[in-house]
């Protein structure tokens, strides 16, 4: 017990002499009234220490654990799980943390980590948990391999700073799908960062039933990770989207090089190439726009705008050419969104002046006040087009990523 709180009494020399004193006799007292067996009075001690009104109390890790224990004697175990709760959240690799960590899970029956490797998406779940409690301990637990040699050696040496760094750039990623290998030995994991399309990717092995990241993602692993009978949902839209985009691209160049668009689609196959990555969209000005019908079948490639009162595109398997108000009926029973061409909208200057105050509002501290300036910008649609082009490039950075995203759904 007195090693424990050697760390503790150093930093109690910040504090005047008398309040660490005081501080230490309540303490005391509440142990021996714990030996005495008379717990009531000893978690009342416990309870001053851990109340005490001082800045950095050396003592309320230690207290927290002893009143624990006196409120399990009690019997009065919601109140002993609290302040085990209370105490690993406040310093997850401190002195106490293994007791605490197994006072829990006598007291609840669950393990504190709360690591469940059971799938590759609960594995990344309580990754990011972890990291979020700086518990290095239940991170690794989520490891293998060469991931789990390299975050031993950056745990062991970092610091606040390293946390809050790690916690940025690994905290926020968004879970969106995951591929298996045929043996299903093996999983990549999409991740996406908001306001970014373009997801990471992290391999998971399968050890002993456990789901644990192993490797980053590279382009050399994709054939282990595309096989139709193992492939998600998720995978495979990705790769009709990916051959769309490569349709349209396609299509783009032989309409820029022969000055007018294809008689069918096998004239465009030269002009083919690899585009994973380029933004299909007219606010890019593209020719061009792709979508998929709502009630299924073949994506729709298509003009971005009416020529002469006429819209081509693909529909099924073969282009048309078809009357503007044609196309959109069409396209309206097929349930896709015909896109505005915002540069062409005309807006009021009370809309202005609205849409102006809602990008402000986008880089409010308040998120209720930033989701609620998004969601009606967005309801707004092209009128708020222009205004979001200007505000890409704002100072703010929340501002700019926000304006970012909104320009793509329009």
């Amino acid at each position: 017990m007195l090693e424990a709180l050697q760390p503790v009494a150093q930093k109690g020399i910040a504090l005047t002499m008398a309040i660490f004193m005081s501080l230490s006799q309540t303490f005391s007292l509440g142990i021996v009234h714990y030996k005495k067996e008379n717990y009531k009075a000893a978690a009342e001690s416990f309870t001053k220490v851990i109340e005490y009104e001082v800045k950095e109390n050396p003592l309320l890790e230690p207290a927290l654990y002893w009143r624990s224990k006196c409120y399990a004697q009690l019997k009065e175990k919601d109140k002993a799980a609290a302040d085990i709760k209370t105490l690993l959240e406040h310093n997850p690799a401190g002195p106490f943390s293994d007791l605490a960590a197994a006072d829990y899970k006598a007291l609840t029956g669950k393990n504190w980590s709360d690591v469940d490797t059971s799938t590759p998406e609960r594995t990344w779940r309580s990754f990011q948990r972890a990291i979020k409690r700086q518990d290095a301990k239940a991170m690794l637990r989520c490891c293998t391999g060469r991931f789990k040699e390299t975050f031993t050696q950056m745990t062991a040496a970092g610091g606040a700073a390293y946390w809050q760094a790690f916690s940025m750039q690994m905290g926020i990623m968004e879970f969106k799908g995951a591929d298996f290998n045929k043996k299903k030995t093996r999983a990549a994991i999409h991740l996406l960062r908001p306001g970014n399309n373009h997801p990471q990717k992290l391999v998971l092995e399968l050890v002993d039933k456990q789901w644990l990241i192993a490797t980053e993602y590279r382009r050399s692993m994709e054939a282990e990770f595309l096989d139709p009978d193992t492939m998600s949902y998720e995978a495979k839209a990705r790769m009709d989207t990916n051959r769309l985009r490569q349709l349209d691209a396609a299509i783009e160049q032989y309409t820029l090089a022969q000055k007018g668009p294809p008689a069918k689609l096998a004239d465009v196959h030269q002009y083919v190439r690899d585009f994973d990555n380029t933004k299909i969209s007219i606010v890019d000005g593209k020719p061009f726009v792709f979508a998929f019908p709502k009630k299924g079948g073949e994506p729709w490639v298509f003009n971005a705008v009416a020529t002469n009162g006429k819209r081509q595109g693909r529909f099924g398997s073969q282009l048309k050419t078809v009357p503007e108000a044609e196309f959109k009926k069409m396209a309206m029973q097929a349930g896709i969104k015909i896109p505005q061409d915002w540069k062409k909208l005309t807006v009021t200057p009370a809309d202005e002046k609205e849409i102006r105050a809602l990008i402000v509002q986008l880089g409010a501290k308040s998120f209720k006040e930033r989701k609620d300036a998004f969601d009606r910008l967005k309801a707004m649609g092209g009128k708020a087009g222009k205004l979001l082009a200007e505000a890409q490039k704002s100072n703010d950075m929340e501002i700019a990523i926000q304006a970012k995203k909104l320009l793509a759904e329009l």
